[in-house]
């Protein structure tokens, strides 16, 4: 891959290493090798940076290496190098998809909703509204082309969102958010019982936590049981 002078021969087989090293790195996450996984991932940052800056390839490559060590630090609780690397790959993700919106929309998505979770966590709750209202916007406008793809994404985007809502005390908005987001549940509940019904009673029994705390009793017992039955 390199010459005498530590120069990129060929930018290709560098993004094919890169990928060998993500890939590997993936693995070692998932064995809960963290120090390992995060020396490979560092590697192949390292090595994107001898790529051509706005290349639609060597911009992708690193952004999905990011968005991986991001996973690590979350996992590991590192929370402030997770945003980092997030931040840092929604922002390639914004570039490419000023090239490509259909190919590069749900990264973006998906990357405002993992920095709305990391935002969740450490309570910095104005950011994470903004995160999770901005992806929300993508997931909606892509449901509407294809909603068995994207559904579940708004759902969940949705909850996130009561959640935020719920926490900072804007009741109404989290009742609202919950409620659509476990009409969405219901109808794919319909189509894979399985795979939705525990997000149909996460979602009831995130109400009837909000109607028990607001005092209404009637609506928070009526949903505890529903919730309880599919438990």
């Amino acid at each position: 891959y390199f010459n005498e002078n530590n120069e990129v021969l060929n930018h290709t087989a560098t993004i094919e290493f890169i990928d060998v090293l993500n890939d590997y790195g993936n693995i070692l996450v998932n064995q809960k090798k963290y120090k390992e996984a995060e020396s490979l991932f560092q590697k192949a940052l390292d090595l994107c940076e001898t790529l051509p800056v706005d290349n639609e390839s060597s911009m992708a490559t690193k952004a999905m290496v990011l968005n991986n060590a991001a996973i690590l630090y979350k996992e590991t609780c590192h929370y402030i190098k997770a945003m980092q690397h997030y931040d840092e790959a929604l922002k390639l993700y914004r570039k490419l998809k000023d090239t490509d919106e259909y190919k590069y929309a749900t990264d973006v998505a998906m990357g405002l909703y993992n920095l709305g979770n990391l935002h969740s966590i450490n309570n910095m709750h104005d950011k994470a509204e903004k995160d999770y209202q901005e992806a929300l916007q993508y997931y909606r406008q892509m449901a509407e082309q294809a909603p068995d793809a994207y559904l579940n994404d708004v759902s969940m985007t949705l909850n996130a969102l009561a959640n935020v809502h719920h926490n900072t005390n804007k009741h109404d908005k989290a009742e609202e958010e919950y409620n659509e987001a476990l009409k969405y549940y219901r109808q794919l509940a319909e189509r894979n019982r399985d795979a939705y019904l525990p997000d149909v009673a996460m979602t009831l029994n995130n109400l009837a936590i909000l109607h028990r705390e607001t005092n209404k009793h009637d609506k928070a017992e009526e949903e505890y049981n529903e919730a309880l039955k599919y438990y």
